[in-house]
């Protein structure tokens, strides 16, 4: 599987998937709402399973401070101002 690239620095290619896992309400297997990573589907369901062909790569910070420091210029310009941010 090729990844994107990680063209921002301290970005990292992260693999999501839909997965059969085990419903938390209704106790049934079934395909899961959204994508997950690995770690959060097992943490949900150790019995989890990937679904083939599923696969989303997306390209996350490696730590939070990183996606809090790119945030101003992901929120419209309106926002900004409502939010107390400096213009981007």
């Amino acid at each position: 599987m090729s990844h994107p690239p990680a063209n921002i620095r301290g970005m990292k290619p992260t693999e999501f998937w839909h997965w059969k896992m085990k419903s938390e309400t209704t106790g049934k297997v079934q395909r899961s709402p959204c994508r997950f990573t690995e770690e959060v589907a097992l943490s949900r369901d150790p019995q989890a399973v990937r679904i083939p062909g599923t696969c989303e790569v997306r390209n996350l910070p490696t730590h939070p401070d990183e996606y809090r420091a790119q945030l101003p210029s992901l929120i419209p310009h309106k926002i900004h101002h409502a939010l107390g941010l400096p213009k981007p």
